[in-house]
């Protein structure tokens, strides 16, 4: 028996693409160098090119409320 969930489990991760597919948006071939800037998010905690720097990164400015509106 646990030879044969594992037989499925290596099946199911050699029939799983690599890398997931985009399915919406835009990949750029080179990553854009970013300006220096410094931001704080909900927490306080700083974030700048340095601790975005080594992995995927989307900021967003945007707002959830809008007492004008």
């Amino acid at each position: 028996m646990a030879g044969a969930v594992a037989g499925l489990y290596v099946g199911r991760l050699l029939t799983q693409p690599a890398i997931p597919s985009l399915e919406s948006g835009t990949s750029f071939p080179r990553p854009r160098v970013l300006k220096e800037f410094d931001l704080i998010d909900t927490q306080g905690i700083k974030a700048s090119p340095a601790s975005l720097s080594g992995h995927p990164s989307l900021v967003f400015f945007g707002f959830t409320h809008c007492p004008d509106v």
